[in-house]
């Protein structure tokens, strides 16, 4: 099992254990969540709520987000990212950057149908995770390259 989570804050963000697949053409793992049901009081069985098992799972918080601070994230995050890799990992620079301009071109022209989270710490400036919803279901979005990842 592979655990991805944020290079600069060390949140955890979404773990290969979920149904997923590499979606080339946006440069991105796309993770398919699923709804739980949670008790919102543990003696009233009848307190169901329902919460997305990813978001549950890695106590990831939603941010309100307009598409322009998305753009804005992207010109911050992106840099800083490549930065990162050139030191670190010179050979997945050409490929970051090329699958971090196809992915925020599509979460920006799909914005509409976009949910934004951060990872447990709350810093909006970290690795950002996106869902859609998408034919009845819900996708959960990752560049892979933007985050770290590692064996558990």
């Amino acid at each position: 099992m592979r655990l991805y989570e944020c290079p600069f804050t060390n949140d955890e963000l979404i773990s290969d254990a979920y149904p997923h697949k590499a979606r080339e053409d946006i440069g991105c793992l796309e993770f398919e969540a699923h709804y739980i049901d949670k008790l919102a009081d543990e003696e009233d069985p009848n307190s169901k709520y329902q919460v997305l098992d990813i978001v549950e799972n890695f106590d990831l918080q939603p941010l309100e987000m307009k598409k322009t601070s998305f753009m804005g994230w992207v010109k911050t995050y992106m840099p800083k990212r490549k930065a990162q890799l050139e030191q670190n990992e010179p050979t997945k620079v050409a490929d970051f950057m090329k699958e971090a301009k196809a992915f925020a071109s599509y979460i920006a022209t799909n914005w509409a149908k976009i949910t934004v989270y951060m990872g447990r710490s709350g810093d909006p400036d970290g690795m950002l995770v996106f869902s859609e919803e998408r034919d009845g279901n819900e996708y959960f979005l990752l560049l892979e390259k933007g985050a770290d990842n590692f064996k558990c």
